[in-house]
């Protein structure tokens, strides 16, 4: 069994099991999830609070039996507990923590079909390998209605502007940055060269400050919603549009991974981090093709 420690919001939590799902695929045998952290961060935090959201992908939530969950320290045994070392001894059983943000190519040698892993593995290379399977496990919801239409109807780029927590929470604006309408202007004046035309779509969680600062040579559509929708509604559509304009998100990362054209267009930011040491490690991060 591979156990992963879940970490931040639906698109984390796409990386953290589509690495896990890589894992056990070439171990040969099944995922588990750890959601102890995705609530109770203080306020100080860089994370933001968060529930278990892989179910609005059709991944069913899979429990860890009481046998590992004291091999991995994630009950009152700690995992430095003599008790611990010695379970995972026995059993040949790894805990592995990711050092930094960069790619390990090592993961699956250091691994075995009894591993906990801790990370947030953000580059395609740790499940490249199994895209087709991920392409089939992660079922989102069909959206309906008439955005789907429009995107469907002519060529389509979707465009998104991650702003909430990277600018309420001190922490994680000192950490991840925002990008800027200068970036937003850069991509659409891209992808029209590129191109030549496209609907733009402009998903936000502050739709305010895109309506009034995003300008472009694109015709641009901003994505609302009557009543509120899940998240994976909103990325789901994403993924329908022909082509991608992201942010330094996750979020609107798996918008464009799980889009299969492979003639699609993806115009991401050089910066992904205002940390200067974690973009120091951020070379895997964009696929090749992007």
């Amino acid at each position: 069994m591979i156990i992963v420690k879940l970490q931040g919001g639906l698109g984390n939590q796409l990386f953290q099991y589509a690495t896990a799902r890589a894992l056990a695929h070439h171990h040969n045998t099944v995922v588990a999830f750890d959601a102890r952290t995705l609530r109770a961060n203080d306020s100080q935090s860089a994370f933001t609070p968060r529930r278990y959201e892989l179910d609005q992908a059709g991944i069913v939530f899979r429990q860890v039996p009481m046998r590992d969950r004291i091999t991995y320290g994630m009950e009152s045994v700690a995992a430095h507990h003599p008790v611990a070392r010695l379970l995972r001894r026995l059993r040949g059983a790894v805990m592995y923590s990711e050092r930094s943000p960069a790619y390990d190519p090592a993961l699956c040698d250091i691994t075995t079909s009894r591993s906990y892993i801790k990370g947030f593995f953000q580059s395609e290379k740790y499940f490249h390998s199994i895209r087709s399977v991920l392409l089939q496990e992660i079922n989102f919801p069909i959206p309906t209605g008439p955005y789907s239409q429009l995107m469907a109807a002519a060529p389509s780029i979707s465009l998104h502007v991650r702003r909430g927590d990277y600018v309420t929470n001190h922490a994680a604006r000192t950490f991840h940055g925002l990008c800027s309408s200068h970036y937003y202007r850069r991509a659409m004046e891209y992808a029209k060269a590129k191109l030549g035309t496209a609907q733009v779509f402009v998903f936000s969680d502050d739709l305010a400050w895109a309506k009034e600062n995003l300008v472009g040579p694109l015709p641009i559509t901003f994505v609302e919603h009557t009543k509120p929708v899940v998240a994976s509604y909103d990325l789901c559509l994403m993924s329908r549009c022909h082509h991608h304009i992201i942010a330094n998100s996750s979020f609107s990362w798996w918008g464009a991974w799980l889009n299969p054209s492979p003639d699609k267009l993806v115009i991401a930011p050089d910066r992904w981090f205002a940390d200067d040491q974690a973009q120091q490690h951020t070379k895997d991060l964009i696929p090749d093709s992007w």
